[in-house]
């Protein structure tokens, strides 16, 4: 009786916690997105991710360009996202593999997170393109980035 009783609680527990993968795809990054109007980058019944790319000017003095993301929770429930972080600098994905990418974020229900430009916030949020300040625009340029294997839990 309490072996059945227990397969009863496991089944019924995988009920109430459906986790939908969901496709996301590789954006090219260049000049010409709008720096000005979020696009959409995956949206589903429970979700909506959106992108923008912006000129950042932090106080530290070291100007930037970043992809700022903005997560909508669509639904009346708590969901927890998961997802590989794979970012592409001059055409070679420096983040492919590496565990420190992985990224979740909890949204409340109808709740809306959105990066900025405050280097000290949640990075989850934002994607580091280039710098645009002369003393430090040498560097390598995001050429294309994806939420790879992004997994919502409801």
């Amino acid at each position: 009786m309490k072996l059945l009783l227990a397969l009863c609680i496991i089944v019924l527990s995988g009920i109430s916690h459906a986790q939908v993968a969901v496709s996301t795809p590789t954006i090219q990054v260049s000049k010409n997105i709008d720096a000005s109007d979020w696009s959409i980058y995956v949206e589903s019944t429970q979700l909506k991710v959106e992108y923008v790319k912006v000129d950042c000017d932090p106080n530290s003095g070291m100007d930037f360009e970043g992809i700022m993301l903005r997560f909508t929770n669509l639904t009346n429930n708590e969901i927890n996202l998961d997802w590989h972080l794979d970012l592409h600098y001059d055409g070679t994905c420096r983040t492919c593999g590496a565990d420190e990418y992985d990224r979740t974020l909890t949204l409340a229900p109808n709740e809306i997170k959105e990066g900025d430009c405050n280097v000290k916030t949640n990075r989850t949020l934002d994607l580091f393109v280039k710098f645009t300040d002369a003393a430090y625009s040498k560097g390598a340029e995001l050429t294309s980035f994806n939420l790879n294997n992004m997994t919502v839990d409801e």
